[in-house]
Formats: C-alpha cells, structure tokens, sequence
C-alpha cells in the first residue's frame, strides 16, 4: 500500500461514506492523515456514522459535538444534519464560523442544550451566515418540554424584543424564554438568508412559532410541512406569506382537512407541486369546492396518496 499514491488513495477515499471513512482512519498514521482531508468532508450527517464512533452514548454529547466541528469540518462543508447531535448557541455559533460556505442545514432543537447564563442568541452567537443558505429543516421546535425553561425557573427579565432581529408581535407570556430566543434565531436565518433560502422543512413545529416567523418566508419557494397541527390554519397564513411559492408538500398532518387548500390556491399562483403525502385525509367536500382551474397554467404535479 506504501507504494500508492495519496492522489490515488483520496479518490477511492471520495467514494466512501463517512462510517468507512472513519473505519480507515484507524488502519495506519497515513491513512488516518489522508481521512482528515477538506475534501472528504464537504457534508455531514450522523445518519452515515455509527453512533459509537463519536460518543460514548446513543446521543452525541455537547462536548464530543463541539469536538466534531472543530477538529473535522472546514470551510468546503456545505450541508450538515444536526438532527442526532446535541448543540447549543455557542455550538452554532462555531459551525458557522467553521462552515462559512454551509447552503444546507438541518436542526433538531429536540437536543437544544441551554446555560441558564447561556440562552441569549445575541450573545451566543457571532458569526450568521449571510445569503450562503438554500435549505434549512427544523425539528421539534418549541416541543422541548424535558429541558424547557420558564418564568418560575429562571430569573431576570425577559429579552428584549425592541431590535429588527426580535420576536415582534409575539406574547412573551406564551413562550418560555428559551422559546423566544429559537424563535429570534429562526428568524434571524430567514432574514439573512433572504436572497439565497429557497426551501424550508417543517416537522414537529409548534403553529404558533409558524405564525411568528411567516412574515419572514416571503421569499421561499419550498416548503416541507411534517407533523404539523392545526395544518390549515398554518396554509392559510402561508398562503398570505408566500406570493412566490412553486412547492408544497404535506406529510403526516393528521389534522389537515382541506379548507386551507383554497387559499394557497388562490394566493400562489405560481404553484408547480402539491403533495399530500401519508397520513393526509382531506374531507372530499373540501377538494370539490376548490377553484382548480386558477392553476391549469402552472400545476405541473398533484399527488393525493
């Protein structure tokens, strides 16, 4: 193998996923320089690496996340999945600092993990990335009530929501303050993300954070609903939202009955794709009373499964 070339030996490298990346990293001090290569890394996610290669445990510890980031990934990073990974504020604020490049990026906040002197987003973090994103998919956001902070829990007054990055025309007695500062977050990655962020993934996302940030999704053109309650009411004020949306797609939204459908129809008339995908069961009445021929010149493709 000595008499390999390292050029030869990253091209078979490229081909890998990450699990048997890491698996060759442990064959020889070599190869473990070569797995350490920008270019092997240009995406991440836990789904291709056995959980024990990182962490002890089923769940990827803050520390050996925040190791992850500052020893294996690089500017070349361009998507990253957070779903597995415990992070927080400051652990943002070092993957972007670190992936300064990244156009994908999906978040879990399931594993949020919060300072009582650490959960102020402006403080945290730094470093935004500014028109870089394209995709961007949240999960379980406001659905955090095994480390959910509150009012009785935590002392000191509640942030400020007076800058243009606040949560403005939220009641802060609705949300816990850690709550308020997902949704400065959130907000503060659509609007700096604006020219560039064409599609947002939805799942398991409290309706009432939807209607906090959908002022600022004017700009997208896909949006992925999973798990959603109150599913028309939330099409409804997208519809209002979302002048320039060509794609929607719902999954698993068992509430759904229909009536938002109209709206969205007669608001975006630049619809391409509608799907309505498992666990989806509009009333029949509902889809008869919809205006279809708005969209004979766009649709391209209506999925009822």
């Amino acid at each position: 193998m000595d008499c390999i070339p390292d050029e030869i030996i990253l091209k078979i490298f490229r081909l890998l996923n990450k699990r048997d990346l890491c698996n060759c990293s442990k064959v020889c001090k070599r190869w473990n320089r070569l797995t350490y290569e920008n270019e092997l890394w240009t995406d991440f996610s836990l789904n291709e690496i056995s959980k024990p290669k990182w962490g002890s445990s089923s769940l990827i510890s803050l520390a050996d996340t925040t190791f992850l980031i500052m020893h294996r990934f690089s500017t070349n990073i361009v998507y990253v999945d957070l779903a597995k990974l415990c992070f927080s504020f400051e652990t943002l604020d070092i993957l972007f600092q670190r992936c300064q490049n990244l156009k994908s990026l999906i978040i879990n906040f399931k594993y949020l993990q919060i300072r009582p002197d650490k959960h102020l987003v402006d403080k945290c973090i730094h470093t935004w990335p500014m028109n870089k994103l394209e995709k961007l998919y949240l999960k379980n956001v406001c659905d955090m009530k095994t480390r959910r902070f509150n009012m009785k829990q935590t002392s000191g007054d509640w942030p400020s929501t007076s800058s243009s990055t606040s949560t403005t025309s939220i009641n802060p007695h609705s949300y816990d303050m850690i709550e308020i500062e997902i949704i400065k977050l959130i907000r503060i990655l659509l609007r700096r993300n604006s020219a560039s962020l064409s599609s947002l993934g939805l799942k398991c996302v409290d309706p009432n954070v939807i209607s906090a940030c959908v002022h600022d999704f004017t700009h997208l053109e896909i949006i992925l609903l999973n798990n959603i309650n109150d599913t028309d009411s939330v099409l409804q004020e997208i519809a209002y939202a979302c002048k320039n949306l060509k794609c929607i797609e719902l999954t698993k939204c068992s509430e759904f009955q229909g009536d938002g459908l109209q709206e969205l129809i007669e608001q975006c008339p630049k619809l391409e794709t509608l799907q309505l995908g498992k666990w989806i069961y509009p009333k029949i009445v509902e889809l008869n009373e919809i205006n279809w021929t708005i969209l004979k010149h766009n649709l391209r493709e209506l999925s009822i499964t």
